[in-house]
């Protein structure tokens, strides 16, 4: 999704990845509905006002990754479309 954007993290095991014009919640759910979770800010942020970022692992093994990251990308398409 050449839209998003990351940098690189100094620690840890996820990437947050901002998503242009739609909110993490929203998208969220489209992803879920195409077989990947993934993290919004709600849950772990002080005042949850960051509504353009995603919480994506990188833990899983690679042929996981793969497969939830076409996921994603259909997903993507897909809400931007149908849902937004």
């Amino acid at each position: 999704m050449p839209e998003w954007r990351f940098g690189e993290p100094a620690g840890g095991l996820s990437l947050w990845v901002e998503i242009p014009g739609v909110t993490a919640e929203r998208f969220a759910a489209v992803a879920a509905r195409h077989g990947v979770i993934v993290g919004t800010p709600g849950s772990v942020t002080v005042g949850g006002n960051d509504h353009h970022h995603l919480r994506l692992s990188f833990n899983p093994p690679v042929g996981v990754i793969d497969a939830a990251t076409e996921r994603l990308g259909q997903a993507w398409e897909h809400g931007l479309t149908a849902e937004g």
